[in-house]
């Protein structure tokens, strides 16, 4: 991953300077962010693949749909159905378990869809199947 988030809640800033400088020299890309729970990218990313899976448990559209509208409407590089087999059903559904535990928002509960896939083993990639089958080169869906 190209990027690195460099938290600096209380930092002095030549601390942060610093660690910045460091993250550029391995080749990556630093960005500031507050000590917050998820920091800037699970905080936006999590939330939005929970209203995905929600989204589509009450049926408002299919996984390849849903997928192939953030890629072409969006410029996504993947959809988020793509993107959670990819991350790990079980990994996505353990992040989005820790930001509800953190704020106890009822939004941030873990989605039924997300939490029936990892009780039937289906974790994504990593398993052969999740929201889409990774058992053949098609890839074609399974939910």
């Amino acid at each position: 991953m190209k990027l690195v988030e460099v938290v600096g809640a209380g930092q002095d800033t030549t601390v942060l300077d610093t660690a910045c400088a460091w993250v550029r020299r391995i080749g990556k890309v630093p960005v500031r962010c507050g000590d917050e729970r998820g920091f800037v990218v699970n905080r936006l990313l999590i939330p939005y693949l929970n209203d995905a899976v929600r989204a589509l448990d009450s049926g408002a559209f299919t996984v390849v749909e849903a997928d192939a509208l953030m890629r072409r409407a969006l410029g996504h590089p993947m959809g988020p159905f793509e993107l959670i087999d990819l991350i790990g059903t079980d990994v996505t559904a353990a992040a989005q378990s820790m930001l509800y535990e953190a704020s106890g928002d009822p939004r941030l509960e873990p989605a039924d869809g997300l939490l029936r896939l990892v009780a039937e083993g289906r974790l994504g990639r990593k398993s052969g199947t999740g929201f889409h089958d990774h058992t053949t080169p098609s890839s074609r869906s399974t939910a």
